[in-house]
């Protein structure tokens, strides 16, 4: 459970009944707001790089706005900290709210659409954007064990902390599955992943 006393205030695009299950009982307030993209894909596998840099190029685009609009609502609701996975306008709108921010992730944006610069080299200006918006997080929670520090953070020394995995306890799946395909749960199964095979 949460302390008592906690109030959340949920910025997102992610429906209520994703959080009304991970939440329960708990009270929350959701506010629609798109402040990134994640990754845009061409199916269940390939990533579709230069879509996914267009569309954060448009959320960027609007960034004054966006970063106005939603530290006066930080201030409106009294919020006293932000916990952002990972959207890199929400550190800044956090600094100009005057609120700390912690990013809890194992990787940054920056880190993932990096690699894309070698075939898509005009959006070098947009990572770099993007590196200096992860900069304003007041600390980072890292889920990866033994990750170096990040780059980003490279300026705020003991900033950066190694939270470790988190997991919740799994349990057995197998009467739910073999209601779903007909299987015999009695039997031992095997599940074998090929990959993108078959997806065109």
């Amino acid at each position: 459970g949460f302390p008592s006393g906690c109030r959340f205030v949920l910025f997102t695009t992610s429906p209520r009944r994703f959080f009304e299950e991970e939440l329960g009982a708990t009270e929350f307030e959701l506010v629609e707001c798109e402040l990134d993209c994640g990754c845009l894909q061409k199916d269940s596998v390939v990533i579709d790089a230069e879509a996914t840099l267009k569309k954060y190029e448009l959320i960027n685009s609007n960034r004054d706005a966006l970063i106005d609009r939603f530290s006066k609502q930080l201030i409106e609701r009294k919020v006293d900290l932000v916990l952002a996975d990972i959207p890199p306008l929400a550190f800044a709108v956090a600094e100009k709210a005057r609120i700390p921010s912690i990013g809890i992730s194992n990787f940054t944006w920056a880190d993932i659409y990096a690699p894309y610069l070698v075939r898509l080299p005009k959006y070098e200006k947009l990572i770099e954007q993007i590196k200096e918006d992860c900069s304003r997080a007041s600390h980072y929670a890292l889920l990866r064990p033994g990750f170096e520090a990040l780059q980003c953070m490279s300026s705020k020394p003991g900033c950066v902390v190694e939270a470790g995995l988190l997991a919740r306890q799994g349990g057995s799946k197998r009467e739910v599955v073999a209601a779903i395909t007909g299987l015999d749960p009695k039997k031992k199964w095997c599940y074998f992943y090929i990959g993108p095979w078959g997806l065109e």
